[in-house]
């Protein structure tokens, strides 16, 4: 039963954080109505421990199951595949399996989607089971369309935001994985409590548009190409109304993702008649109101609609630990990921540091109450296109140059002394500890506590004899005792580290007198533009350094 067709199989996934859904039984039913009209199908029920598929199909007592191709007592997985009542249809069960998806070495999971699509079928139908194992999200990133289960019970509905939001962090890492940097971002993101937590996806964009443009472009291409629809199941009266209303809020508020809803699926007292009677799913009366949806759905819309590929950039991530893991341990016989492999830090170079001497440190700013903290320095690529998501209030008068003054000559300037120690395992040397440790970002400022004082941003378009000025001046507590004054006129950028607060915050500084001194930077940086442009704002900024 090998593939000899050039074209994969359309790979679909059904997945969502929450159990009970009715996620085996809508997968299921797809799947016996694609085979029903002359589609050849497997399904693979990766909801090990829980597995039904079998069940629903009439298989009381699979002959063969995953199971069996995990312990590699078959060979491959067409010898796992058990064939079912319904022409064209095929079945991967996982019934009675004490495994669950942790136990899959990535080596094996990547070579049960290797083996999946190499089968001789038009679509391969992935049972995701509950939960957000990196394994389960790993599958739900790479098919080439995936669909998310709901109720319209509140937490449900929940838990569907929550596994979208970890399917799209689980996502960032493709992105993210070549800048150990921002490690700590990714890390904030996905904490649910906590002062140093971001609140959201969507402010996590907002930091990185300041850090690094185009990797916040990146991010975002990379979020926007996930195939993910909902489908809501055992609706009645407004319900669909309210949870599409509800979920593509708050997806497009705090992911900043535009979720698409597919399907609703009426409340079917038939349905559960059948599952409690044990009714193979292929005797089900044509009549009933879930099956004719469905039936309906996957002819006018399911096999209508172009061939989805397999997100071949999310491929990396089987078998790459994830930035939030705190156990980066493999299953597979070495016990570890080859160094070779690791996202987050590469390889010491003893030779190049990466670093040119007029660089100020790389920081992570704080967002809180809505603000944002600016940070761009010399080294990070930024520009002016059309599409850039600078502030909307501020629109540049040219897009043809890029200019960023270098800041004061007073800023240290690193050495290869700077540099730490780095093993093989990529842990740096702490000598307080004398021991190696997971490594920090490279000379990022670290405090032990946030400041107790909101982070203050202040941002507005000053008008003045030589034209519009967009000024922004912003703290960077708590990674970075320090302000930034940032300042856009002409497709141009200039940025500047205001001198350190440090001694106010660690003698026990009142917050009022960093807001204070924002302010009143602020306030300055708005004369001197009026006075007489950015040159003269640096010329005070020059003399205000060489005093001291």
């Amino acid at each position: 039963m090998s593939r000899s067709s050039q074209m994969n199989p359309q790979l679909i996934s059904f997945g969502g954080a929450k159990g009970g859904v009715g996620r085996s039984v809508i997968c299921t039913l797809t799947g016996l109505s694609l085979a029903q009209q002359g589609k050849r199908v497997v399904l693979i029920d990766l909801d090990l421990g829980s597995a039904n598929l079998h069940t629903l199909l009439g298989i009381m007592q699979p002959k063969k199951s995953l199971e069996q191709w995990i312990l590699n007592q078959e060979e491959s997985l067409e010898a796992v595949c058990s064939h079912t009542d319904q022409a064209n249809l095929l079945l991967i069960s996982g019934a009675a399996s004490i495994f669950n998806p942790s136990d899959f070495a990535p080596s094996q999971f990547e070579r049960l989607l290797k083996e999946s699509l190499s089968l001789e079928v038009d679509y391969v139908l992935v049972d995701l089971g509950a939960g957000i194992h990196p394994h389960t999200l790993d599958i739900f990133n790479i098919a080439g369309r995936n669909f998310m289960i709901t109720t319209p019970e509140p937490t449900s509905i929940q838990n569907t935001y929550a596994f979208l939001k970890a399917a799209l962090i689980r996502r960032a890492e493709v992105t993210l994985r070549d800048h150990p940097w921002l490690k700590k971002i990714l890390k904030r993101t996905a904490l649910t409590k906590g002062s140093a937590r971001i609140t959201s996806l969507g402010e996590m964009l907002d930091m990185l548009r300041e850090l690094d443009i185009e990797v916040n472009r990146q991010l975002k291409a990379q979020l926007m190409s996930l195939r993910a629809s909902l489908i809501i199941n055992r609706a009645i009266g407004d319900d669909e109304t309210q949870v599409t209303n509800t979920l593509k809020g708050i997806a497009e508020k705090l992911l900043r993702f535009p979720l698409e809803h597919s399907l609703t699926l009426p409340e079917d007292k038939g349905i559960q008649n059948a599952i409690r009677k044990l009714t193979p799913f292929h005797k089900l009366d044509q009549n009933l109101p879930l099956k004719r949806v469905i039936d309906a759905w996957v002819s006018e819309w399911l096999l209508t609609q172009p061939y989805a590929p397999l997100q071949e950039e999310c491929l990396t991530m089987i078998g790459t630990p994830s930035f939030l893991s705190q156990n980066t341990i493999d299953n597979s016989p070495t016990g570890q990921y080859p160094a070779a492999q690791s996202p987050l830090f590469p390889k010491h170079d003893p030779h190049h540091t990466g670093l040119t001497s007029h660089l100020p440190t790389p920081v992570t700013p704080v967002f809180s109450s809505g603000h944002t903290a600016s940070m761009l320095t010399a080294n990070l690529p930024f520009s002016l296109e059309e599409n850039s998501p600078i502030p909307e209030q501020f629109t540049p008068l040219a897009t043809e140059s890029l200019a960023i003054t270098p800041p004061p000559s007073n800023i240290h300037e690193f050495s290869q002394a700077d540099l730490p120690s780095i093993n093989e395992d990529h842990e740096v040397y702490d000598s307080q500890a004398g021991a190696y440790v997971e490594p920090e970002p490279f000379h990022v400022v670290t405090m032990e506590d946030p400041p107790p004082h909101e982070v203050t941003s202040i941002e507005e378009e000053v008008k003045t004899s030589l034209g519009w000025f967009h000024l922004k001046t912003s703290d960077l507590a708590p990674f970075r005792a320090a302000i930034q004054t940032s300042i856009y006129v002409d497709g141009h950028r200039e940025v500047l580290y205001e001198d350190s607060y440090e001694g106010i915050y660690q003698g026990g500084g009142q917050g009022t007198q960093i807001e204070k001194r924002v302010e009143r930077i602020h306030h300055e940086s708005i004369k001197q533009l009026q006075q007489g442009g950015i040159p003269y704002w640096w010329s005070i900024i020059e003399e205000r350094h060489n005093g001291r």
